[in-house]
């Protein structure tokens, strides 16, 4: 069984915006040091991997994974250089790993930034960014403390980047696993509240399909919505569509018409 219990600290929607520090996981958790042990067979020793995820019911979730000196990890988003970074002004609008030396002209901050860097151990490395859809996105940064061949960079940004994904789409199945695992039982007539009310039947018309007055619909509807923690009936059904507790094109059963 998979264990999700990382993603307990987690809460929905809370770290969704891109310009936000992410919740770090663990540094013992598994996944870095799978991570870490790539990048040191590559020939590097530094790291930072922002994932970002778009899940049904949980929303917007951005995770990091770095293995990063604690002091330069706190420094660079106490300083805000996130949006001073070189490096994720680049991946925003590549679709590709790239050099740091491709990086061209720095403006005197950014100069700034990367002597700071250098001055904590980032001396030379890569960025890429490998999108999953519409908002999901995994960025990563690699760095050693000295000077790389470009060879040496162009093998491992491959390796990098076919890390990422696969680690993107294992943490997803995890994170999918925990936010959409239904403890939520709802009564037969509250879900088929729940499918008239996605099929955008009127309270009149759905009164008469469940055989009930409309004042009984209505009641049907609130204690599902109150099951599922929502507070209109939009947000309740789109939960239950995405907690597999109705489908939209169920037929409606006979148990479910019965008072």
């Amino acid at each position: 069984m998979t264990d999700v219990r990382k993603y307990q600290s987690l809460q929905n929607g809370e770290w969704g915006g891109l310009f936000q520090r992410p919740r770090a996981l663990d540094s013992d958790s598994p996944e870095v040091h799978e991570t870490t042990e790539l990048v040191t067979r590559l020939g590097f020793d530094r790291f930072i991997l922002i994932l970002r995820f778009v899940l049904p019911v949980a929303g917007p979730i951005q995770i990091g994974l770095s293995n990063w000196r604690s002091d330069w990890y706190e420094r660079y988003w106490a300083k805000g250089y996130l949006y001073l970074d070189p490096v994720v002004a680049r991946m925003l609008v590549s679709y590709r790993p790239f050099d740091w030396n491709e990086l061209g002209p720095l403006s005197p901050k950014q100069a700034d930034f990367f002597a700071d860097a250098r001055r904590h151990g980032l001396v030379d490395g890569f960025g890429g960014a490998a999108r999953f859809g519409s908002d999901q996105v995994g960025f990563f940064s690699v760095s050693s403390p000295q000077g790389c061949s470009t060879e040496m960079k162009e093998q491992a940004m491959a390796r990098m980047f076919l890390h990422t994904a696969r680690l993107f789409e294992r943490l997803r199945q995890e994170m999918l696993a925990h936010y959409c695992a239904s403890p939520i039982v709802l009564t037969a007539r509250q879900r088929e509240a729940l499918q008239l009310t996605l099929r955008g039947v009127s309270r009149r018309d759905a009164s008469r399909t469940m055989r009930c007055s409309e004042s009984n619909f209505v009641r049907h509807q609130e204690a599902a919505r109150r099951k599922l923690g929502e507070t209109t009936n939009y947000d309740a059904v789109r939960k239950a569509v995405a907690m597999n507790l109705i489908r939209p094109y169920d037929r409606l059963t006979d148990d479910a018409a019965s008072p």
